[in-house]
């Protein structure tokens, strides 16, 4: 099943860089491991909706983009280095954690909007309780 979200709409949700900083070699395989996601979550009524509903083309942009904006920060974390100038030393900015955050608010975002389309959660039984004993050998 083809993804729900493309190359195009992920960049243009993100302003990410074009081609040459951001190659679509990248963006890909990115693009369909948030859909294949989304697939094991999506309720399987929706699955097959053609056009799909435009709320699960939004939700997998922005998973995509959360997967990309890690990617990213990754690169970013790698390349940063503190620079020394003497005495003084510069640290690198937090770019790196601004992307991490900025793909957990964009992850978050989705599964709120993606929510009524997933399958049904299991409720867990809360734990039944027991009467208490004594450990200490106390009446």
């Amino acid at each position: 099943m083809p993804a729900f979200t493309d190359e195009q709409r992920v960049r243009s949700r993100f302003i990410l860089p074009e081609e040459a900083s951001l190659p679509s070699e990248l963006m890909a395989p990115l693009i369909a491991d948030a859909h294949a996601v989304l697939l094991t979550e999506l309720d399987p009524a929706f699955a097959e909706a053609d056009p799909a509903p435009e709320v699960l083309v939004l939700g997998e942009t922005l998973l995509a983009g959360a997967r990309v904006l890690r990617a990213l920060a990754s690169h970013e974390a790698l390349q940063q280095r503190a620079q020394r100038l003497g005495s003084q030393t510069l640290q690198p900015g937090g770019r790196a954690e601004a992307l991490r955050e900025t793909a957990r608010l964009a992850e978050s975002e989705a599964w709120l909007l993606l929510a009524p389309y997933l399958r049904p959660k299991a409720m867990r039984r809360p734990a039944d309780a027991s009467d208490s004993q004594p450990v200490l050998g106390g009446a």
